[in-house]
């Protein structure tokens, strides 16, 4: 991409952030099969940002006033680029570039990456579609089935709406107690995602931030080594227990296609789990997501499908550049590859779309939520809090912010500000903080 578009966004994200639950005509990114339906607008209106003190308040968002590009090329140029390898792109809700170092240039995006895979995935199913986890019937038993829902638990508790290995457990009990069969082997099924679970662009010790993917997950854990899809049948299988069914055996299993499903949970809707993967920076989530746009495009799951299948989205919808490169859908791996510039015009086409409303309510609030609760402590950031609005992203020797402001006037001003072979990671996040509270001030 040479240049960053100059074109008038569908709706603006001022519009965005007031009180109108705004409904736009066909997703703009459509690359797979068409999606039906949405969620309540009501439930992805972006709420007005309130300035957190020490922040002075703020007027209402207006997308008639102009942004003070002067201010902010001469505070930004002040920070000085010696600890990292330093770009941006800085435009206006317009699209009109404002300030930029280097913005096509590819780097390392960490965690930014993810605003990629949500956008692709929103595209294929839209924010209503639900993934299911299901028990099947089988000649010596039963099956589970996992349908890729990254936040299924065994928890009886947790937060609303999340499927529950607890109520599948529930149901199949009661299905088996009913037919009298209460001796079962239970297979397990997480086939909708093929080949390795553990991407090889990984280091081993990175199972801390995510664990081995597949689409049969509850509350994953374990190192590179570990089967998720394993760990999740033997919880299943102990809540089964718990409900007086004898398990004699756990084993791997492919259900059969016509067979007799016994037990259903579904997952929240698409767009609660964008939000939740973004605010937490959620890497087996994005993860899995990535996973799923492979499925969506008719692949078979594995890791290499869904880099073909984000490649082909980002390259159909103009959000790619040369020298980018697709390894996994979280940003873990150091392979990504994403110019600044890209991820401005992806949080663009993000706001003037109803369908991907959840990308931009799930950027953290910068002392406020999810991985900036904790930002925007200095003095010299301190006009960020609760105005800025951005995915962090956080890798060795990288440190990257991609997202939105409002302005001292009410105006509206996108970001990527990227730092790749940084020499301090304290002062890179300090540079980063200092360089969107630029915005917010100007």
């Amino acid at each position: 991409m040479s240049k960053l578009p100059n074109r008038i966004v569908m709706i603006v994200l001022a519009a965005l952030l007031v009180l109108s639950g705004l409904a736009v005509g066909s997703s703009a990114l459509g690359l797979f099969s068409g999606h039906t339906g949405t969620l309540a607008p009501d439930s992805y209106v972006l709420p007005l940002p309130q300035a957190s003190s020490p922040a002075p308040g703020l007027p209402a968002p207006d997308n008639s006033a102009t942004p003070n590009s002067s201010s902010i090329e001469q505070g930004l140029n002040a920070l000085g680029t010696g600890l990292a390898t330093v770009s941006y792109a800085v435009t206006d809700a317009s699209g009109l570039l404002l300030a930029n170092k280097d913005m096509n240039s590819p780097r390392i995006p960490a965690s930014a990456w993810k605003l990629l895979t949500t956008s692709a995935i929103l595209s294929a199913y839209g924010p209503s579609h639900q993934f299911e986890t299901k028990v099947v019937s089988a000649a010596a038993g039963i099956i589970l089935v996992g349908g890729g829902d990254p936040y299924l638990t065994a928890s009886s508790s947790g937060v609303p709406g999340r499927a529950k290995l607890q109520d599948l457990a529930d149901q199949t009990a009661k299905s088996l107690i009913q037919s009298g069969n209460i001796n079962v082997t239970l297979g397990y099924d997480d086939s909708l995602f093929a080949g390795p679970q553990w991407n090889p662009a990984w280091l081993p010790e990175w199972s801390v931030d995510v664990p081995p993917v597949s689409a049969l997950s509850a509350d994953p854990s374990g190192d590179s080594t570990s089967s998720t899809s394993l760990a999740a049948a033997q919880k299943f299988k102990d809540l089964l227990v718990a409900r007086n069914i004898n398990v004699t055996s756990v084993q791997p299993q492919t259900a059969s296609t016509n067979a007799t499903v016994m037990a259903s949970v579904a997952s929240q809707p698409l767009g609660e789990i964008v939000q939740q993967v973004l605010t937490d920076s959620y890497n087996f989530g994005a993860e899995v997501l990535f996973r799923q746009v492979a499925v969506a495009a008719g692949m078979d799951g594995s890791i290499t499908s869904a880099q073909t299948a984000l490649t082909t989205f980002l390259r159909v919808h103009n959000l790619w550049a040369d020298g980018m490169s697709v390894s996994d859908g979280s940003g873990m791996s150091l392979s990504d590859k994403v110019p600044p510039a890209i991820l401005v015009d992806a949080l663009q086409k993000a706001s003037s779309d109803s369908t991907f409303r959840a990308i931009m309510v799930g950027l953290p609030v910068a002392g406020v939520d999810g991985t900036l609760s904790n930002r925007f402590t200095q003095p010299d950031s301190a006009s960020g809090r609760g105005v800025v609005h951005a995915k962090t992203g956080t890798q060795t020797n990288v440190r990257t912010l991609t997202g939105f402001t409002q302005t001292s006037n009410g105006s509206i001003v996108f970001f990527s500000f990227m730092l790749n072979d940084l020499t301090n990671d304290t002062d890179g996040v300090n540079w980063l903080d200092r360089a969107a509270a630029i915005l917010a001030s100007s």
